[in-house]
């Protein structure tokens, strides 16, 4: 009698447990970061700042940007009627209080993220992949790195993401049994592979992966600069194309590209904001190519006559 009232008792307590930890999960499911040990949720009155606009995804907030004080960001304000209404926000501050352990990952201003947020998330360098392993990846942004969610391996089609998460390339898809083949140069391939760069691996400069069969190669990550471009489309046989190029291409660029929200290189010095095709004006930057780079900027390439 007196065990099953211990079992009884134990098994109360567990179900007690479990609620309690459920509701735990529940209340900071709401939450869309914490700082300074808070949790920051839509309802929050004041301002704070986030690193990527992405990061303010609330329907009655806005992403302002700020460029007074030290450091430059993204400020999440209450949404206004007027979009043309400047806000009343100082400059950003950095929280340097640490993170808990259910939101270690730690943005550059000191905002603390779950591991399976879903928007990117803007860290430092010592950052990368030191809490949540391979359930993110990471892609550079100029000084600082991006932190994405690891989309299911299936899904992936970029060689260093499917690397990054885990997976392996083979036959230019990405699967969870196998052994990567890593290379330096596309002589360490297979003649019908070429040897892809990764960008955010100190001791492992490329992996094989299948050659294109198109005539544009055109990057599913950001986070290139003119540097990496080059590279990558040296490496394919291909170029950085002209912005005549660009505009006579002969594939719909709209279905080879992840996104046309986006920048690309073109010869010989400059960048194009590719859904400005759709537009009445092309928006175009020149003679600062070697300059800029990271997020939304992508590697566009053309195949050499």
């Amino acid at each position: 009698m007196k065990s099953m009232w211990l079992f009884g008792s134990v098994l109360i307590g567990l179900l007690v447990y479990q609620v309690y930890d459920k509701w735990i999960q529940d209340e900071r499911a709401k939450c869309l970061f914490f700082r300074g040990g808070e949790c920051i949720t839509c309802d929050r009155m004041d301002a704070w700042p986030v690193g990527y606009k992405e990061n303010c995804s609330c329907h009655n907030k806005m992403a302002y940007y700020v460029e007074e004080g030290l450091f430059p960001a993204w400020q999440c304000v209450k949404r206004e009627e007027s979009e043309e209404k400047i806000p009343d926000v100082g400059p950003v501050s950095i929280n340097s209080k640490p993170c808990p352990k259910h939101h270690p990952l730690r943005d550059i201003l000191g905002n603390c993220y779950a591991c399976d947020t879903p928007t990117p998330v803007r860290i430092a360098h010592a950052e990368k992949g030191a809490v949540c392993g391979q359930k993110r990846y990471t892609t550079p942004d100029q000084f600082v790195d991006k932190s994405q969610l690891c989309p299911i391996l299936s899904d992936i089609q970029d060689s260093e993401v499917c690397v990054a998460c885990g997976g392996v390339v083979w036959n230019g898809k990405c699967f969870n049994e196998g052994e990567n083949h890593f290379c330096v140069e596309n002589h360490d391939c297979p003649n019908d592979e070429w040897c892809f760069p990764l960008r955010q691996y100190k001791y492992k400069q490329g992996v094989c992966t299948k050659r294109t069969k198109h005539r544009w190669f055109c990057s599913v990550t950001d986070g290139y600069d003119l540097a990496t471009t080059k590279d990558i489309c040296m490496r394919q046989g291909m170029h950085i194309p002209t912005l005549e190029e660009i505009e006579m291409a002969e594939e719909d660029l709209s279905q080879l590209c992840p996104t046309l929200d986006m920048w690309a290189f073109f010869a010989p010095d400059g960048v194009v904001w590719l859904e400005s095709f759709t537009r009445e004006f092309l928006f175009t930057r020149e003679a600062e190519s070697d300059k800029l780079g990271g997020h939304t900027f992508h590697a566009l390439c053309h195949i050499d006559n």
